[in-house]
């Protein structure tokens, strides 16, 4: 597991696309959170699990559309991550280019 402080770090890493799985949050620093997604799924068919406290009726409609895989309100428990995480990682076919172990977290400076 990696972590980057903001979207900008995640795309500035070497290899920003070699992840097999990203936990996003939507109210990222850098490039918003919705585009970063788009921006990912141009790059790579990794799953996407998005976390957001924003609760807006259209949210959730509007992540999947730019390509998350799953949406999970605020405040979610680490064991909710996990479980939807493990879950749709079990699922997900590997690829050379998406090793098993790989996984990108953004997560909004404190």
């Amino acid at each position: 597991m990696q972590t980057f402080a903001d979207s900008n770090e995640l795309l500035a890493h070497t290899s920003p696309f070699s992840f097999n799985f990203y936990i996003l949050d939507l109210m990222l620093p850098g490039v918003d959170g919705v585009e970063l997604i788009r921006i990912l799924r141009r790059r790579t068919q990794a799953g996407l699990l998005v976390v957001s406290g924003r609760l807006a009726p259209d949210v959730f409609s509007s992540v999947v559309d730019a390509g998350a895989d799953m949406h999970l309100a605020k405040p979610a428990s680490f064991d909710r991550w996990w479980w939807r995480s493990e879950r749709y990682t079990a699922a997900w076919p590997r690829t050379a280019a998406a090793p098993a172990s790989g996984c990108s977290t953004a997560r909004p400076a404190a």
